[in-house]
Formats: C-alpha cells, sequence, structure tokens
C-alpha cells in the first residue's frame, strides 16, 4: 500500500487504489455479515433448545 501511495498521481495508482478500497469495502461487508448471521444462529440455538426441553 505504501508503494502504492508514493506513486505519482496517474490512472495506475487511481486504479491500484480504487481496488485497494473495494477490496476493503468487501471485507467490512463479510464481516457485517457473518456478524448478523452468528446473531441469527444464537436466536436459533437458544430458541431450538427451549422447544426440546
Amino acid at each position: 500500500m505504501h508503494e502504492t501511495l508514493a506513486q505519482p498521481n496517474g490512472h495506475e495508482r487511481s486504479r491500484a487504489v480504487g481496488s485497494l478500497l473495494m477490496i476493503a469495502l468487501r471485507a467490512l461487508e463479510v464481516g457485517e455479515l457473518e456478524a448478523r448471521l452468528a446473531a441469527l444462529e444464537e436466536q436459533i440455538t437458544r430458541h431450538g433448545s427451549r422447544r426440546m426441553a
């Protein structure tokens, strides 16, 4: 990343920075979805245990 930012402004640098930002946004999105899925699984586990008891 440091090497990319050290390059002079140009289309190659812009494309590289844009790609890195897209990767970062995708990672945040996946992390959020993973957290939501874990919360849903926890709810299912809790409610499923109550029905069986």
